[in-house]
């Protein structure tokens, strides 16, 4: 598969792309707080009752602080090249 197939995809789903990473990062914030005693102080009920708000806040500061890390690790990333095997695929009913 190639990077500018890849590209063109991965700008036609952005939008889906960016509220998927809105909400995992937001899930995985409120599941590290709930496991982590030390941030029992945190009122996560007020935070998830405004849904919407908190996980583009979430996500806001999360890429403020992974932007560089995450597009340089991107960068160095090497192409993964797939193959599927069509026989492998097929559903047996």
């Amino acid at each position: 598969m190639k990077s500018s197939k890849v590209s063109k995809l991965v700008l036609k789903y952005n939008e889906v792309l960016k509220e998927s990473m809105r909400n995992v990062v937001a899930e995985d914030l409120v599941n590290l707080i709930i496991v982590n005693g030390d941030d029992k102080e945190f009122e996560l009920k007020d935070m998830i009752s405004k849904k919407a708000k908190f996980k583009e806040m979430v996500f806001r500061e999360f890429m403020r602080l992974n932007s560089n890390v995450v597009t340089k690790e991107l960068a160095e990333m090497e192409e993964v090249k797939l193959s599927l095997n069509k026989s492998k695929l097929r559903l047996k009913i």
